[in-house]
C-alpha cells in the first residue's frame, strides 16, 4: 500500500474516535509525516477532534509532535 494511503486511512480511523461527540461538527482526524528528511515518511504526531469547544485535530497533531513539526 503506497505510504499517502496509508497515512490517510490512519487519519480516517483517528477521525472516527470523534463520533457521537463532535456533532455538529465534522469527524477530523490528522496525521502529520516528515518528507524533509529521514527517514522521509516518519510520522511525528497525529490528533482528533475529541469534543465540541476542543482543539481541532491538526492543533492535537501539531502539538504532539512537537520540535519535530
Amino acid at each position: 500500500m503506497p505510504q499517502d494511503l496509508r497515512h490517510l486511512r490512519r487519519a480516517l480511523a483517528l477521525a472516527e474516535r470523534g463520533r457521537y461527540r463532535v456533532s455538529p461538527n465534522p469527524r477530523v482526524g490528522a496525521v502529520g509525516v516528515r518528507f524533509d528528511r529521514a527517514p522521509e515518511g516518519e510520522v511525528v504526531g497525529e490528533g482528533h477532534h475529541a469534543a465540541v469547544g476542543g482543539p481541532h485535530a491538526e492543533r492535537v497533531a501539531l502539538a504532539a509532535a512537537g520540535e519535530r513539526a
